[in-house]
């Protein structure tokens, strides 16, 4: 299943897609993806948390099992418009879904994904930077595709997650680094 949520400051939560089998999504095109200003990434995030938390007690409700939950964020900047959800209140919703198996993982360009990103709970080994343009984006979307094909190839096989090492590689870093982005 894909959520796919995008924001800014024109919409802190515009739904994409909600629960959609992987295999039924719309494809995503440059369209899909406009830059709209500012990047409320704090308040976004913790909504959309919440809003996966929800999905996952409902399904718990109903006696489904469970899902293997993988946060993605894919950003082209660093936080500058939340006005609800500081640093550290990421932090801690970040660290009470780690203890439930989540998965954390951050994708930023034109900024100090580190930095930014292990400030608010994702580990080193679940970050990386890419370059900012097509072409790195490119990287960071096929490494993203990458090391989710293994984490999904894991959990199909009962196999252990190591949910703070994602990225299995970090080609998209590799190409910033070589083009010097």
């Amino acid at each position: 299943m894909l959520t796919l949520v995008q924001f800014d400051t024109q919409d802190a939560f515009e739904v994409i897609a909600d629960a959609v089998p992987i295999a039924q999504t719309k494809p995503l095109t440059p369209d899909t993806f406009q830059p709209r200003g500012g990047t409320p990434l704090f308040d976004s995030s913790a909504k959309l948390i919440l809003h996966a938390s929800a999905r996952a007690n409902a399904l718990a409700d109903a006696g489904d099992p469970a899902e293997q939950i993988l946060f993605v964020t894919f950003t082209d900047g660093e936080e500058n418009q939340s006005r609800s959800v500081s640093r550290r209140d990421l932090f801690d919703l970040i660290a009470v879904k780690k203890e439930f198996g989540w998965t954390f993982a951050f994708l930023g360009a034109g900024m100090d994904a580190y930095a930014d990103s292990t400030a608010v709970g994702y580990a080193h080994g679940s970050v990386q930077a890419f370059a900012p343009d097509g072409a790195g984006a490119g990287e960071a979307f096929a490494s993203l595709s990458r090391s989710t094909a293994s984490l999904r190839d894991k959990v199909r096989r009962q196999e252990p997650v190591a949910p703070d090492q994602f990225f299995e590689d970090k080609a998209a870093e590799a190409d910033r680094a070589t083009r010097g982005s």
